[in-house]
């Protein structure tokens, strides 16, 4: 059952009502997945995981994973547990939930043959699906015959050629955007982003904002997730990839059961579930790159092996490490990007 919700405010109402001694008795509440997948991702996914479920409604609540965690962090004030699972692209966030202690412990033997630099030591969570941040470009402006080369690096973003040229999703709002733009900064420093905007780089509230002024050469230069340039490509749009130099910022998107789970058993079905075939090859047809090496790449996309032999060098220790420091970084962050009006 597809049931997208986007108010928190909506959320904490009606969780007082979903969780009435009548509901529970009668084991009928939904079950909740928090995820920043897109919806005619989740869309894709929701047949064949409500067969797994006969006797309760599986729901998902969907938005960008900064707006997710501003609702549970609401969820938690307020005393309400009502998330089951938990599908983010925001991993620095999972360690700020697993030091406290809002997540349950599961050695998934689905999970085997995720690289342990992308999944928790002490199994609290793992990267189910790989995210990689690159450069786009409109292939009618640039690249061609008699026309200027797209920008091969991220340095060279700086260069005063691309002034006016460049957009990206806005961190404030995208979990995807903020931990992208954290590692683009801890590995080229925390100048990189001010830098692009004395460039007049515009950030905007959403990806397929920036897919458009590329297909519209407003902004033929974006900083762009793989899978959105992979789709839009595949839908017509004149974009191409650019794997920078330097690597691309890869990072996981990371499955967690929260330890108010109404259904231990059913979390722990389901987070199996999301490494089958059938889940991963649905991520896979979305432009997504699996965490598992038995997963084709995606559709002029490169598998799990060589996206990460192309990747920036900032494994999960580092990012344990940027953890740590989210709170001060989440204001950086703020401070660079204004939100987006």
């Amino acid at each position: 059952m597809k049931v997208l919700i986007r108010s928190p405010f909506f959320l904490a109402v009606i969780a007082g009502i979903l969780f009435l001694p009548s509901c529970t008795e009668m084991n009928t509440e939904p079950f909740w997945i928090y995820t920043g997948l897109y919806e005619h991702t989740y869309s894709a996914l929701d047949p064949i995981i409500q067969k797994l479920s006969p006797k309760r409604p599986i729901h998902w609540y969907s938005t960008g994973s900064e707006a997710i965690i501003q609702t549970l962090e609401a969820e938690f004030k307020a005393g309400i547990h009502r998330a089951d699972l938990v599908l983010l692209t925001d991993p620095l966030y999972y360690f700020e939930l697993k030091q406290n202690h809002r997540l349950l412990s599961y050695d998934s033997p689905a999970a085997r043959d995720v690289p342990d630099d992308f999944k928790d030591s002490d199994h609290y969570f793992s990267a189910v699906r790989y995210v990689s941040v690159g450069i786009g470009y409109n292939r009618n402006v640039l690249g061609g015959k008699n026309q200027p080369k797209p920008p091969a690096s991220w340095a060279e973003l700086k260069d005063q050629k691309w002034k006016n040229q460049i957009s990206m999703p806005n961190p404030v709002e995208s979990g995807s955007g903020f931990t992208s733009s954290v590692l683009l900064s801890s590995a080229f420093g925390w100048d990189f982003f001010p830098r692009l905007f004395d460039n007049k780089m515009l950030a905007l509230n959403m990806s397929s904002s920036v897919v458009t002024r590329i297909e519209l050469a407003q902004k033929p230069v974006g900083i762009l997730l793989l899978e959105d340039i992979l789709e839009a490509k595949a839908n017509g749009i004149p974009i191409e990839p650019v794997v920078p130099k330097e690597g691309l910022a890869v990072f996981p998107g990371l499955i967690a059961i929260m330890d108010g789970t109404s259904d231990v058993g059913l979390a722990r079905r389901l987070y199996d579930w999301f490494y089958s075939d059938d889940a991963q090859n649905t991520l896979v047809k979305s432009g997504m790159n699996s965490a598992l090496a038995r997963i084709p790449a995606p559709v002029g996309g490169m598998t799990r092996d060589q996206l990460l032999a192309h990747k920036i060098n900032l494994p999960i220790s580092k990012l344990k490490e940027l953890a740590a420091q989210r709170p001060e970084i989440r204001k950086k962050i703020d401070s660079i990007f204004k939100p987006t009006n």
